[in-house]
């Protein structure tokens, strides 16, 4: 949200992922709300403000908020341990049942069927608890995609997604399972195929979250005139860190159950990336984007290969508002933006020969197709090998030299 490299703005290696942004830096939701924007937070927020942890400072980015300051593993029908939930700059006491998906939803559809008849213009930043570990959600949504699951095989399913994949041109023909995927374990005790229709039901929900808000679009008559983003803020997760085995006679995926993915879900929805979340490997960072905007965005349905990063929402952001990214804000001393803006993509204006995006993280950097890991030296052509299963580093060590210099100028 601050359009910078996370290490530029508080968040060095090592520290806390929840440690305060500093003070070089301002969100888009800030900058947007000084500029006439109606600006709404909503969901899980690890980052607010400057001073996150202040719920005095929320009414400073956002007119309106609902959501928790996340810092703990998170309940989806009550609020955990660690996991203060806030409405509107007030600390807020959530009635326990009621489904984080659909409580928020209702915030947001509220919010943007309220500005009807208004020529305020509006930037929502809602940022979902699903599909995030616990696996939690209602019987309702899990009972249709169960049967789905029950005697399905993990590679066959794998296999379907990866063909599927093929087919639509995400992934290049001749992309193959990778073994590590394949053979994947863990130490989860609820069955896998209860595990996966748990996990689909919360992806449902956000299906059916995002169907509600675009309704809630076209009843305020802002549909057509709206960019909607859609992305993840990682890949799939592995971890086990707070698994529980389910009491008996508990229903698994109710509230009082903690369940984690675990690798044998999560290499199924990495299909066919290589690794998980935490990981600079493809199935850590790797995500797409859905863009949906019918007045702006030309030759619609088409897909783009075009890496992006998501230090590029803000620039996109300012862009559209037409608003300038200042050196001084709040008496704050900005540094500049490391993000770009993807209006010239959404516009399809980008023209062929133009220089490759060179994206940096933490010990990766991709330039273009190619992919270097730093601290192990692999190198990979992601236009031909998507799930980085060949080193080709002994081949190109002209280029190896050339993406580590360039990333010690961004990561020193």
């Amino acid at each position: 949200m601050t359009g910078c490299y996370a290490w530029k703005v508080g968040q060095q290696p090592g520290a806390n992922i929840f440690a305060n942004l500093t003070g070089n830096c301002a969100t888009v939701m800030e900058l947007l709300k000084e500029n006439g924007y109606q600006t709404c937070m909503v969901g899980r927020m690890d980052m607010v403000t400057v001073a996150w942890n202040d719920p005095a400072q929320i009414p400073g980015a956002a007119n309106r908020y609902l959501g928790a300051i996340s810092g703990g593993p998170g309940n989806y029908y009550r609020e955990a341990s660690g996991t203060p939930w806030y409405k509107d700059g007030a600390r807020y006491v959530r009635e326990e049942g009621d489904y984080s998906t659909d409580l928020t939803t209702a915030f947001v559809s509220d919010f943007i069927e309220g500005t009807a008849g208004s020529e305020q213009p509006f930037f929502v930043y809602y940022s979902h608890f699903a599909p995030h570990w616990p696996l939690q959600a209602d019987e309702e949504d899990i009972a249709p995609v169960r049967p789905l699951y029950e005697s399905a095989v993990r590679a066959n399913l794998m296999q379907a997604r990866l063909d599927g994949l093929i087919a639509s041109g995400i992934v290049p023909a001749g992309t193959d399972l990778l073994p590590s995927a394949l053979n994947a374990t863990d130490t989860g005790t609820v069955p896998l195929s209860e595990r996966l229709a748990i996990n689909a039901a919360m992806v449902t929900s956000i299906d059916q979250s995002v169907a509600a808000i675009m309704t809630a679009l076209e009843n305020a008559g802002k549909l057509e005139n709206t960019l909607i983003l859609v992305l993840s803020d990682n890949g799939a997760s592995k971890q086990m860190s707070f698994n529980q085995p389910v009491p008996d006679g508990v229903r698994p995926g109710g509230m009082d159950t903690f369940i984690n993915h675990g690798a044998s879900v999560a290499s199924v929805n990495n299909t066919p990336f290589r690794e998980y979340k935490i990981s600079e490997y493809e199935g850590g960072i790797a995500t797409p984007l859905v863009a949906w905007w019918p007045h702006g965005i030309k030759d619609a349905g088409r897909l783009s290969h075009r890496p992006g990063h998501i230090i590029d929402i803000m620039p996109t952001c300012l862009e559209l508002a037409g608003v300038s990214y200042p050196r001084q804000f709040r008496g704050r001393t900005l540094i500049p933006l490391d993000g770009q803006s993807m209006l010239p993509v959404l516009r399809n204006s980008v023209p062929p020969d133009e220089a490759p995006r060179v994206i940096t993280w933490p010990t990766a950097i991709r330039q273009g197709n190619w992919k270097l890991m730093v601290k192990t030296g692999e190198l990979f052509d992601l236009a031909t090998d998507r799930n980085e299963s060949t080193d080709i580093a002994a081949a190109h060590p002209e280029k190896v030299a050339e993406l580590r210099k360039l990333h010690a100028e961004e990561y020193p």
